[in-house]
């Protein structure tokens, strides 16, 4: 049986729910695989860091580029949306979460990093591999998105 020595131990204890959450924000379905294949990446570069702080900002660069990668996979770009003539079910109050997570992947990767993880738009940036401004306009973006739905659902 495989034995996890006891640093990566450790580093699954402090940061193994936030990188499976940033997966899961932008791939639901691919969450455990690319949360194992972050730890695995860890393991095989054992990087060392001066702080916690650039622990987590490596591991969710790697969660990030992951999840960017099964994005450009055949597997997603595959997908073709349903037609307009099938009707959507009605939905009742959605929660906040559950529209974040109607958000296009691009825009949910922002708003979780910003909104959920506490980073500033310059730190969400340089994360996703974007420009700070570029991150602006997703995050500008997302809050019209969620305001539009959230108006909706009160009429």
């Amino acid at each position: 049986m495989f034995k996890l020595d006891d640093k990566l131990q450790a580093l699954i204890a402090r940061q193994g729910d936030r990188v499976y959450r940033m997966a899961f924000s932008i791939c639901p379905n691919e969450a455990d695989d690319i949360w194992q294949e972050v730890f695995l990446r860890w393991l095989r570069t054992k990087p060392d860091f001066p702080d916690e702080s650039r622990e987590r900002a490596w591991l969710l660069k790697v969660t990030a580029n992951l999840c960017r990668d099964r994005l450009r996979t055949p597997w997603y770009k595959g997908w073709e949306e349903l037609p307009e003539a099938i009707p959507a079910p009605e939905r009742e109050g959605e929660s906040l979460r559950e529209l974040i997570d109607r958000l296009p992947k691009d825009l949910r990767a922002a708003v979780y990093l910003h909104y959920y993880e506490g980073y500033s738009t310059k730190e969400c940036a340089e994360l996703l591999g974007i420009r700070e401004s570029a991150l602006r306009m997703r995050l500008h973006r997302a809050r019209a998105l969620l305001k539009n739905w959230i108006e909706e659902d009160e009429t």
